[in-house]
């Protein structure tokens, strides 16, 4: 019995080896019907190239039988190389390969069970056994250097692709955090210089104003777009009106329309129109709609937002007379950093139109966009589920909630508050607005005075950065609540840390409150004046 490889190359097995040779085309047409009725999709496949290619490699297969050879490469081995080549190029997987094999290996059997005159002999099942796992390990190795290949090209041009894009986005991202801050910087020398008209310190005033809120939407939206990305984004539903959501984004992109003196048309359903949302969600959703109008609109442009209800759907169209979409950038209009060459010199980062279509889809809603091309301007459509159970009992809820918020309360005397935050620009402001609105404020920079000057002062509210060097705010609120003289004071965590998990973990360690950095003087009064509801209630 031979065992050995070399020993059955060395062997000479020139009738089956002639058969194979001559009658290749006949092997391979039956190769290809079985192939087919085996899996009939496999017929796009077989096209001329590998057909081809599969009848030099069986013709060298035979002349390798017929002829004796000591090489450690096989006569066929470089059209087999070929062949795995081709099958990769053909969009054949590994599987396939193999298996199309083993239907060769039966089809060349049978052929010859049927065609020689005698049976095959051992040595002889073994030869063309060999010869044919020749073939399939050459055929293999081609395919699997070639797949690999592909993918690490494939990897190598996307890793270059994510680095032109991460050079691009952090290169808009300092272009945008600049462009907020040189009028402001301006806006403050301006206000330093003695004898400024009041009319032109109002303006500056107004521009810092509206400039740090563009950076604050900016900051926002990026985390918004993280939370959102790593499914840690939580909507706070509650049944709105489709009419004051669109009013109430409207107002969110005021600035942005006065700013560019466009006109703007807003059509409103004839009645109400409910939906189960997160307000400031579909409030977030219809203002990146419209400041997305606004900056790719020429000044003067027209926009028009236009509110329905379309069968159990509550639907706004946001269309302008803009720059339009180039038909190359639609598809993609929704993808995360997506801009147009034009709209990267109208500034932005690409993170708005992300953030409406994942907050659509997590509302269990769309958006799609449209446009006749570039000049032409564009349409956005936001499609949300409308829901009308329970709607005025709901909404009436809500109203009286917001009524009795905005009522006088004992917050409007004077409260005693302890700022503590390592960042002394922070607090030297902060302290001395609210000094200036008439509280009284003790300032610490770190937890080890801040637990001292609470001990000394014994504040009402004590506003807590979260950051702080050292003793971090979580350990000196644990701290504060071991104090009895501190038994009711009203802890506000007034922090840059912004996420769901964040604002937890600031309930379970014992703050009343969550503030988002930066703050503006309106979120800590109505702090202040729920603080003081507390208090009132102890």
């Amino acid at each position: 019995m031979v065992s050995d490889p070399q020993v059955l190359k060395a062997e000479e097995f020139f009738e089956v080896g002639e058969m194979i040779e001559r009658d290749a085309a006949l092997l391979v047409e039956r190769w290809c019907e079985r192939a087919i009725a085996d899996h009939p999709s496999a017929a796009r496949c077989h096209h001329q190239t590998l057909r081809d290619g599969l009848l030099v490699l069986l013709k060298q297969l035979g002349v390798g039988l017929k002829e004796s050879n000591v090489e450690d490469v096989c006569q066929h081995h470089l059209q087999a190389l070929q062949h795995g080549e081709q099958r990769w190029e053909a969009g054949w997987s590994i599987t396939e390969v193999i298996h199309d094999y083993q239907l060769l290996r039966l089809v060349i059997f049978e052929f010859l069970e049927e065609t020689l005159p005698r049976p095959l002999t051992y040595l002889e099942n073994m030869a063309i056994g060999l010869a044919l796992d020749e073939a399939i390990s050459a055929s293999v190795t081609m395919y699997v250097n070639f797949r690999d290949e592909h993918t690490r090209h494939a990897e190598a041009a996307l890793l270059k692709e994510q680095s032109r894009r991460k050079d691009e986005f952090l290169a808009m991202l300092g272009h945008e955090l600049r462009n907020p801050l040189s009028p402001i910087l301006n806006s403050l020398e301006l206000l330093s210089m003695e004898n400024t008209d009041p009319a032109v310190a109002d303006n500056a005033r107004l521009i810092c104003k509206r400039q740090v809120r563009q950076i604050a939407r900016l900051v926002d939206d990026l985390l918004d777009a993280t939370r959102i990305s790593q499914g840690k984004l939580e909507l706070r539903r509650q049944l709105v009106d489709l009419s004051a959501a669109v009013s109430a984004g409207v107002e969110s992109a005021q600035p942005s329309l006065e700013s560019r003196g466009h006109t703007l048309e807003v059509l409103l359903p004839a009645g109400p129109v409910q939906l189960d949302v997160d307000p400031a969600r579909l409030e977030q959703m219809l203002a990146n709609l419209l400041n997305n109008a606004s900056k790719y609109t020429e000044p003067g442009g027209h926009i028009c937002v236009e509110a329905s209800r379309e069968n159990d759907q509550a639907v706004v169209r946001v269309r302008d007379n803009g720059i339009g979409i180039e038909p190359v950038l639609l598809p993609h209009i929704f993808d995360l950093f997506t801009q147009s060459h034009d709209a990267v010199r109208k500034g932005g980062l690409g993170v708005g139109l992300t953030l409406v279509r994942r907050l659509a889809e997590m509302h269990g809603g769309s958006v799609a966009a449209s446009s006749h091309g570039a000049g032409k301007g564009s349409e956005f459509t936001l499609r949300l589920p409308a829901n009308e159970t329970q709607a005025n009992q709901r909404i009436e809820t809500e109203g009286e909630r917001a009524t009795k918020e905005q009522r006088p309360t004992t917050a409007t005397r004077s409260v005693r508050i302890l700022l503590v935050d390592d960042n002394k620009d922070v607090v030297s402001m902060l302290g001395s607005l609210l000094r200036r609105v008439g509280h009284e404020v003790a300032i610490a920079h770190d937890g080890p005075s801040g637990l001292e000057t609470a001990r000394r002062v014994i504040p009402e509210v004590i506003l807590l950065d979260i950051g702080l060097p050292g003793m971090n705010g979580y350990e000196l609120a644990a701290e504060l609540q071991k104090l009895p003289e501190l038994a009711q004071v009203c802890l506000v965590a007034m922090t840059g840390y912004g996420q769901e998990e964040d604002v937890r973990r600031a309930e379970q360690a014992g703050f009343h409150h969550h503030l988002l950095k930066p703050v503006r003087l309106d979120d800590i009064s109505k702090v202040l004046s729920r603080c003081a509801s507390r208090n009132a209630t102890l």
